[in-house]
């Protein structure tokens, strides 16, 4: 895992990601100044494990889309970070939430609490939304339900 010693919230198991987002708005000042190794698992090792969720944050640096690949069936809801910057990853995401399930969206934008939308909107809708957000704005969070 890159380390920002610094900013440790933004530690990632992306190296692309720390690569990337050296020149991204809002981490300017981060550095990732160390590794360390850490032992990963799946999704679907969790749920053998643990049972299925009803609800999963997840807020890994840019490593969404590879936690979603541990991912074998639908969960009901969900929630990953977005960055503007890197909508790319989301839209990645997006993606693959479709192939997993048909899924609904809402977004909450930076710490509001509440939900963008009166109503989830379809995949299409997110994908539309997150692509009009301008590079330079600030985060959130995109929450998928099953329809």
């Amino acid at each position: 895992m890159a380390v920002s010693s610094l900013h440790p919230t933004v530690s990632s198991l992306s190296t692309s990601f720390a690569a990337e987002a050296a020149d991204a708005p809002g981490f300017e000042h981060v550095r990732w100044d160390r590794s360390q190794e850490v032992r990963m698992t799946t999704m679907d090792a969790l749920i053998a494990a643990h049972g299925l969720p009803d609800f999963v944050k997840i807020d890994v640096e840019g490593f969404e889309l590879d936690v979603l690949s541990g991912l074998g069936q639908p969960v009901p809801m969900l929630s990953v970070e977005y960055l503007p910057a890197f909508r790319d990853r989301t839209l990645a995401v997006i993606d693959r939430l479709d192939d997993l399930g048909q899924y609904r969206f809402n977004p909450v934008t930076g710490e509001a609490g509440g939900f963008l939308w009166d109503d989830w909107r379809e995949a299409d809708a997110a994908r539309a939304w997150l692509s009009g957000l301008d590079a330079q704005g600030g985060s959130g969070d995109l929450y998928a339900r099953l329809a």
